[in-house]
């Protein structure tokens, strides 16, 4: 009789924890305009959907566009944000930029990454008339890890 109760009380738990994780669930929620406004940030319109983007440093600095991902934050690159504006004082990151810019942003991209695809590529090239694109050849969406070197070079040259 006592493993009755404790077996109906176990199983009441986990559907009540189950049921509470999905009612709190926010990757369940649709991110409409009125999230996006609750939330804050920039955002712009694309081929594919709306992107979410960040612009820092003075408006006539190189920019350095960082590609955050869609499953990893975006202040994913706050200490290397903060690092460039430490060092150079006029950089600017982003995932994406109006394509009106009359200055020269830097686009790194690992040729073997599977969150940006190509298609994604090139609507950023699309949308951004004065950008360098630097492919690394054979690394992927951690290509800051895999490749660290090579990266931070590219950074530092295009600045």
């Amino acid at each position: 009789m006592k493993w009755k109760w404790l077996s109906a009380f176990l199983a009441l738990l986990i559907i009540l924890l189950v049921g509470i994780y999905h009612i709190l669930d926010p990757e369940n929620s649709e991110l409409n305009e009125t999230v996006r406004a609750r939330l804050g940030g920039t955002y712009i319109r694309l081929s594919d959907g709306i992107t979410h983007y960040k612009l820092e440093g003075p408006d006539d600095g190189k920019v350095v566009v960082l590609v955050h991902g869609g499953t990893v934050p975006i202040w994913t690159w706050d200490k290397q944000v903060q690092a460039l504006n430490d060092a150079f004082g006029d950089y600017s990151n982003t995932y994406q930029i109006v394509g009106n810019q009359k200055r020269d942003i830097l686009l790194i991209w690992g040729t073997a990454d599977t969150e940006i695809t190509k298609e994604m590529i090139r609507d950023i090239q699309s949308s951004i008339p004065h950008l360098k694109f630097k492919p690394v050849e054979g690394v992927g969406h951690g290509m800051v890890f895999q490749k660290s070197d090579t990266v931070n070079n590219m950074i530092i040259s295009f600045l």
